[in-house]
């Protein structure tokens, strides 16, 4: 009898630990809900008293691009996306064409490489370590991996020995980007062009900047409908120089409201609007279904979205 009680008042300590240790589990965790969610409208707010903009991003954009210039090609056609959030930067550059093509594409946020078939230890002569082997058969790559980012160059159709050759031979950038570079090699001052005016249109969110070099010299700005219950968003590019067409497909002209111009590209699926406007070339483009009642509405409404593209950089 004497050994049952002892029994039953362990158990009883051990169970009333367990419900202790419980309840203060279900408080720290309700606490940590509490918090986020704290963080989560502190992050509106600030949203709302600083909205973002063109500028803001162009700036984090160029400083993600010195950040990253020991794997950005020196003299390589660019392709570079940031976005609104928290690791959004892409940024891809390239040299040569075809079978000769090399890209070097870079992430922020890694993940484990897995290689088909061989693999080795290489540093570029950037200093970046990393490993070359084949993603896919025959197609030799390196890649650099971390928690932070991941960089992949894609060497293409050769053997490992052969890569290791193109890796030698390949420029990074070492100097410092500036604004003026920016510029140049985008061939426009994207501080003189004007954009989408979205601040009392349901795409009011400033969500990503574009820079293209290597299909069309231009800048680009994603407009997006965060209240949508699908993706919905304008995207808005500018050049100096002007867009080609389809030449299989007969572009109809229309004329806003405010007398503007534009030239429609639409093979049922896929549409682009073309105009002019202060010595620069616009576009706007996205997939469409003509069958679409709210797709042939959008299509209207980029007409609208075209007459307002009259906002000063950094509005």
């Amino acid at each position: 009898m004497q050994r049952f009680l002892k029994l039953f008042f362990s158990m009883a300590v051990v169970l009333m630990i367990a419900v202790g240790c419980s309840a203060a589990d279900s408080e720290e965790s309700q606490d940590e809900n509490k918090e986020e969610s704290n963080n989560k409208e502190e992050a509106k707010q600030a949203e709302k008293d600083d909205p973002m903009n063109e500028e803001v991003l162009v700036e984090r954009l160029i400083q993600e691009m010195n950040d990253n210039k020991d794997t950005l090609l020196k003299d390589g056609n660019y392709h570079l996306t940031i976005q609104d959030r928290s690791k959004g930067y892409h940024q891809n550059s390239s040299i040569g064409e075809d079978e000769d093509k090399i890209e070097v594409r870079t992430v922020l946020g890694g993940s484990e490489p897995e290689f088909y078939g061989e693999k080795e230890t290489y540093e570029l002569n950037s200093g970046l370590s990393g490993e070359i082997g084949e993603l896919d058969e025959g197609y030799v790559s390196f890649i650099s991996s971390t928690d932070d980012k991941e960089t992949e160059i894609s060497l293409g159709e050769l053997s490992i020995e052969e890569g290791k050759k193109k890796l030698d031979n390949l420029e990074f950038r070492d100097e410092e980007i500036t604004e003026e570079d920016l510029k140049e090699m985008i061939g426009l001052d994207y501080e003189d062009v004007k954009y989408f005016d979205n601040k009392d249109t349901k795409y009011d969110d400033v969500t990503e900047v574009f820079i293209r070099t290597n299909v069309k010299r231009s800048i680009g700005v994603r407009y997006r409908n965060r209240d949508a219950g699908e993706y919905d968003a304008v995207d808005v590019y500018v050049s100096k120089e002007e867009y080609p067409r389809s030449k299989n497909i007969e572009p109809e002209t229309k004329e806003t409201d405010e007398g503007k111009k534009v030239e429609i590209v639409d093979d049922g699926l896929y549409v682009d609007w073309y105009w002019e406007q202060d010595g620069y070339y616009y576009n706007i483009s996205g997939n469409y279904n003509e069958d679409d009642e709210e797709d042939d509405a959008k299509k209207e409404y980029n007409l609208e979205v075209i007459d307002n593209i009259t906002k000063e950089y950094g509005e």
